[in-house]
């Protein structure tokens, strides 16, 4: 067997709140049920509707593969959406008819602007958590704890980590109500790019000589891992200028209240 040293990556970030209480089994239930609904432009969409073909759970997971599989960097410049405020792009790593908005890693207050084409629905984390174990070198380092977890424990993981104290989100000044089917959790794989990843950011040395898999020309693959967290599916805004503000709290004490302008063009 080879010896390696075990990075555990376990990130919170948030994205949207209303209020809400229960424990975690109950709120185990992943966003499913009868194909989607027909909906106004800029109506939220009912988690149970499997809007745009999947069920939250599923929308959760292409969000952190779109997250992760994004470099830092721009010509030196961060412009990760994570990472990132005031003006940004939100073009970056976008395709098909549903495109990610962004939560963040600080417990901060971001507020940003950007622009994005008619008949696009947007899909954001109100809270949200993803868990792995990865390889590293960082001896004593937060992300360097020692074992390796299996799925079901990164799954647990995850949803103590993501379980929140209060949600909210605010489409254009109207609160949104945010339940239990907002949840969605799954495991997944995901692809890093080789340099400039978010797991390097964070101090990890992935790939590195400690993780298995090394890389390859498409990037470093990651399995498993556990997404966990409350999400939202707002349908395709009309033309102008539109504001969805979106944080709350974890009840690891986590908090972040994000505001996005979006231009509709």
């Amino acid at each position: 067997m080879r010896s390696k040293t075990i990075l555990l990556t376990a990130v919170l970030t948030a994205g949207s709140m209303a209020a809400l209480a229960a424990d975690s089994k109950s709120a185990a239930r992943a966003a499913s049920g009868a194909a989607g609904s027909q909906l106004a432009p800029g109506a939220v969409n009912d988690p149970n509707s499997n809007p745009h073909g999947a069920p939250y759970a599923v929308w959760g997971v292409r969000w952190w593969q779109w997250a992760l599989a994004l470099p830092l960097h721009t010509n030196g410049v961060i412009t990760h959406p994570l990472f990132t405020d005031g003006a940004v792009d939100c073009t970056i790593g976008q395709s098909g008819a549903v495109w990610f908005l962004a939560g963040s890693f600080a417990a901060s207050a971001p507020s940003r602007s950007c622009a994005i084409p008619r008949g696009k629905a947007l899909f954001f984390p109100l809270i949200n958590a993803w868990v792995d174990n990865t390889g590293a070198e960082v001896p004593g380092d937060l992300f360097d704890p020692p074992g390796v977890r299996t799925l079901p424990q990164l799954q647990e993981l995850a949803a103590a980590i993501s379980t929140p104290a209060s949600l909210f989100a605010i489409v254009d000044g109207a609160s949104v109500p945010v339940t239990l089917s907002n949840r969605g959790l799954a495991a997944f794989q995901y692809r890093l790019p080789n340099e400039d990843n978010i797991l390097q950011f964070f101090g990890a040395k992935v790939p590195g000589s400690a993780w298995p898999y090394g890389n390859t020309p498409a990037g470093t693959f990651v399995a498993p891992a556990a997404s966990d967290g409350y999400w939202l599916m707002v349908e395709p805004l009309p033309p102008g200028v539109h504001t969805i503000r979106f944080g709350g709290t974890s009840t690891g004490g986590f908090s972040l209240d994000i505001t996005y302008t979006i231009t509709i063009n």
